[in-house]
């Protein structure tokens, strides 16, 4: 990133599945809505960025798919930009 303040550009896309996948494997750090809408992108742990295609109405759904059974999230859920 550019001193921090302007994000890594996306490395790639991640299918629904692929995302899932990842964040049940540990590997996604966090989650936000794009300012664009109908996208999530995904910060994995080693920190590239990751686009997947989602209407914003089903991101309550990844997250109920990607629980733990204790409760939480395997990443942090970030809240939309809306300066971007």
């Amino acid at each position: 990133s550019l001193f921090g303040l302007v994000p890594p550009p996306v490395a790639g896309t991640w299918s629904h599945q692929e995302l899932v996948d990842a964040a049940r494997g540990g590997g996604v750090a966090s989650v936000q809505i794009a300012p664009q809408h109908d996208v999530v992108i995904a910060v994995s742990t080693s920190g590239r960025r990751y686009a997947t295609p989602m209407l914003d109405d089903d991101f309550p759904t990844l997250l109920l798919e990607t629980t733990r059974p204790d409760g939480s999230y395997p990443f942090a859920v970030l809240p939309m930009d809306e300066s971007r």
